[in-house]
């Protein structure tokens, strides 16, 4: 449990502070069209890839209704009923925590009742659905033909393979196993993938380190347009990032920084204001998009962030993914641009 501090915190509010997640607001979604989408193709973060399965289940469900079942197999079949109807009741309990009356009363409460996302236990779509297409198999196999003990296993088998097939094929290309292999054998040209070591570009932030010179605890970091991930693994502190649960006069001050460039976006004001996890200085440019890849063309230019309340953070220097190219307008110094052959990125590295 390396994460029980942030559970504590979430749970019984013992982080000493008022999290950012008093201001997330939770948005109502039709009900039906929301269990049928959960059903069959479960929802964000724990993809299931189940859908081909639901009719097969349903079919050996039926099947074994009819058929005559010994003690071994009673229990084989409620297991695998009682599974079917847990996982219809996930979707149902998503769909209601969604309906307009438990939005509304979840948006007024305070503390844990406000922001804990119970809808959430459908993060057991994947195992559950996989370990019911097994009992709805083991249904199948232990079914025999009416009025004698004939299994017809080698044809019982051939269906579940069958049936098997188009999950299979969805499993092999969205499985890691199978994005790895594409990787090493074709690399990042042919597969659009990005690597890790690309990604995380420790030869580039090292170069930038050694540029900046600095004791990296002495000073904070921002990034504009890249992802403060790389930054962080190298040891960089930076102002920005992707937190759980943080402050909510944090969030308050890092608004400053960014609220005229909100106010051009409601898109990404939304996406801050009633979200807030990924505190980043999103604008109108390149709105929450932090990935800009090196050798783009884009130059950044009449970006109006408040640098002042960006300093009072702590804040001496600015990593971007795209040229300023009214950098000196905002106050800020070109120590260089920086890129390695290996990495993703390409740097402009910016003073305040």
């Amino acid at each position: 449990m390396v994460n029980r501090a942030l559970i504590r915190e979430i749970l019984f509010g013992t982080g000493g502070y008022v999290s950012h997640r008093e201001e997330m607001i939770s948005s109502a979604m039709p009900f039906w069209k929301t269990f049928l989408d959960v059903f069959q193709n479960s929802a964000q973060h724990a993809p299931s890839l189940h859908k081909y399965f639901i009719l097969p289940i349903i079919l050996f469900l039926i099947l074994g209704a009819f058929c005559k079942k010994d003690a071994t197999d009673r229990k084989i079949y409620k297991a695998a009923v009682i599974n079917f109807l847990f996982l219809i009741a996930i979707a149902l309990f998503y769909a209601f925590c969604h309906l307009t009356a438990v939005v509304d009363w979840k948006n007024n409460a305070t503390g844990f009742l406000h922001y804990f996302q119970m809808h959430r236990v459908y993060w057991l779509y994947p195992a559950a659905w996989y370990l019911e297409f097994a009992w709805a198999a083991a249904v199948l196999w232990r079914t025999k033909v009416p009025h004698t003990d004939v299994r017809m296993q080698a044809g019982k088998l051939a269906v579940i393979l069958i049936c098997l097939l188009p999950t299979l094929q969805l499993l092999k290309v969205n499985s890691g196993m199978y994005l790895n292999v594409n990787q090493i054998n074709n690399g990042s040209g042919v597969t659009g993938y990005i690597s890790w070591e690309s990604w995380f570009a420790e030869d580039l932030m090292q170069e930038i380190d050694d540029a900046i010179g600095r004791d990296k605890s002495t000073y904070r970091v921002a990034h504009l347009g890249i992802s403060p991930a790389p930054s962080l693994m190298h040891g960089f502190y930076t102002v920005d990032g992707y937190s759980n649960n943080y402050s909510l006069e944090y969030k308050h001050r890092f608004r400053e920084v960014i609220a005229a460039e909100l106010e051009k976006n409601e898109e990404v004001r939304v996406y801050f204001d009633l979200w807030g996890n990924r505190c980043y200085l999103f604008n109108s440019i390149t709105g929450n998009y932090m990935q800009l890849k090196k050798g783009n063309t884009l130059v950044y230019e009449g970006l109006e962030f408040d640098m002042d309340a960006l300093r009072e953070l702590g804040c001496e220097y600015l990593f971007s993914g795209a040229e300023i190219g009214d950098a000196e307008r905002m106050g800020l110094e070109l120590v260089g641009y920086y890129e390695t052959d290996d990495s993703y990125w390409g740097i402009w590295v910016y003073e305040l």
